[in-house]
């Protein structure tokens, strides 16, 4: 009888677990994590896709599946295999990743894997004032003009003007020069899916020559009418200060906000005015000796 009971109380179980159409329940789901990483200091992705899912805020430059950093940055996927659509502003990557159970999978995508043209990007900019155009050349070739940065030092970076140019990966010889007479040039690398940022300024141009002089046309702290001035020489538009100087604590010659012109050696007009009404007139001789030669808009 107790042998009866057993047998009726394991069968009653076993029904239990059936489906009442008497079909077994779908196994349990099984899930993996992956994370999608961005190597070699690439451009941050634009998009980026899992299946038809977009995972685009999920990306990171850290490729350890264990680090605390990545911790909200892992993407939670039932086992199986999906497909990767990703790209950034200049390229893109289609690939594969089979999700294993409790395992972590890093997608890797790097300058090598892309997919398509290759390119990379080089960005010119110029953060001061007072120069006015810069032309730019890569290889000889104008590749377009940087324009004054009229809006102030708290413009810079990526919203002041710039030329950018997208190219094949490589070395490139530049060149550029300003209307005022700054002179750069260099070689840059471009990197498949990379852009480069090159700033043009007072600081790393080219010397001057030895029979020309910087004129720099500055208004001081203690100037009422400053500090955006207009500055004419001969005539013609030179450019345009955007900040008072303190010529003890600043070197006047590289001061981003100036009105800085090379000049031959000679005797030239100039006049200034400032957005208050404020106006100068006046000489100035360049001695045309590789010099700097200071005046000062008070």
């Amino acid at each position: 009888m107790k042998q009866l009971l057993l047998f009726a109380t394991i069968a009653l179980i076993v029904m239990g677990c059936r489906k009442k159409d008497g079909t077994e329940p779908p196994p349990a789901d099984k899930f993996g994590e992956v994370l999608i990483v961005i190597s070699d200091d690439l451009d941050f992705l634009t998009s980026a896709y899992i299946d038809a899912t977009d995972y685009t805020p999920s990306q990171t430059r850290n490729a350890d599946c264990a680090h605390p950093d990545n911790s909200a940055k892992k993407i939670k996927l039932k086992t199986g295999t999906y497909d990767i659509n990703a790209r950034n502003s200049l390229v893109a990557w289609n690939t594969k990743v089979i999700v294993s159970e409790n395992e972590c999978e890093i997608i890797n995508l790097n300058s090598s894997n892309t997919i398509g043209e290759k390119k990379g990007s080089v960005i010119f900019y110029n953060d001061e004032s007072g120069m006015r155009k810069i032309n730019v050349r890569l290889d000889g070739k104008l590749v377009g003009s940087i324009l004054e940065n009229l809006k102030g030092p708290r413009f810079i970076g990526p919203t002041v003007p710039a030329v950018v140019a997208i190219l094949s990966p490589g070395t490139y010889n530049y060149q550029a020069e300003s209307e005022n007479g700054q002179k750069w040039e260099g070689s840059v690398t471009l990197i498949n899916g990379k852009s480069t940022e090159l700033i043009l300024g007072r600081s790393n141009a080219k010397s001057i020559d030895a029979n020309e002089s910087n004129l720099i046309f500055y208004s001081p702290i203690t100037n009422s009418g400053g500090p955006f001035i207009d500055v004419y020489l001969d005539g013609e538009y030179i450019g345009h200060t955007l900040s008072n100087y303190d010529p003890s604590i600043v070197d006047l010659c590289t001061a981003k906000w100036a009105v800085s012109v090379i000049k031959p050696k000679g005797t030239y007009s100039y006049t200034a005015s400032s957005h208050t009404g404020k106006k100068w007139s006046g000489s100035v001789t360049a001695a045309g000796a590789g010099d700097c030669c200071i005046i000062k808009l008070e």
